[in-house]
């Protein structure tokens, strides 16, 4: 079996996280949010989203509290954030503004998918899975999976939690073989549950997993 390399990326100013945000870019362009977001038709779309996703990356390593596992060749990524929803603080002025310069006019549509995300969120600290994508050339060869079971291991030794939010049924069973389950307003959640995007039409699933200490 060959062994997958993978570093991982803190630093906001790497190149690196220009890479990632491709990848990204690339995977989700086909996603109901992300044709919602920015029709395909809509012109500029790829750099758009390229530049988007970047930003993201960029702004989630900024905090200092976000990381990049990327597998070597630039093949696949994931991007986690470290949350703390006592700590967790709005967007800055430099964000927005970067926004509105990025999406041009679709900006009303991404800020209102943020808000939507941000409202829909875990209020017991953990690490959010933000996105994780593979280069559309290289799909369906285990490296979502990869990377996935490498930091769930990780988290699974430091004793913490996972979150995430998923918009596909095929996710949805992905996610669901490593320990994720649908969060549907629990005891423990409370009126965390799927919500509707502002699409009016995409379903996003919020998901969760606890640490699984003594899995192989």
């Amino acid at each position: 079996m060959t062994t997958i390399g993978i570093d991982t990326l803190v630093d906001p100013g790497d190149a690196t996280a220009r890479v990632a945000g491709g990848i990204i870019s690339g995977a989700f362009s086909t996603l109901p949010p992300t044709r919602w977001l920015t029709p395909r038709d809509a012109p500029g779309r790829v750099l758009i989203l390229n530049e988007y996703f970047t930003l993201q990356i960029e702004e989630i390593l900024a905090g200092g509290s976000g990381y990049v596992d990327l597998v070597q060749g630039g093949l696949a990524v994931a991007v986690w954030n470290r949350v703390d929803p006592e700590a967790a603080h709005g967007a800055s002025e430099q964000y927005s503004r970067r926004l509105e310069a990025v999406c041009g006019p679709w900006t009303p549509r991404f800020r209102a998918f943020e808000e939507g995300l941000a409202f829909h969120h875990p209020v017991r600290p953990h690490e959010h899975l933000v996105f994780l994508g593979v280069h559309r050339d290289h799909q369906r060869r285990g490296l979502g999976r990869a990377l996935l079971r490498h930091r769930l291991a990780d988290l699974d030794r430091r004793d913490q939690a996972a979150f995430l939010e998923t918009t596909t049924p095929a996710n949805i069973e992905l996610y669901t073989k490593v320990g994720f389950v649908v969060v549907d307003r629990d005891p423990v959640h409370g009126d965390l549950a799927p919500w509707t995007a502002p699409d009016d039409l995409t379903t996003v699933s919020p998901m969760w997993r606890d640490p699984q200490p003594n899995k192989p």
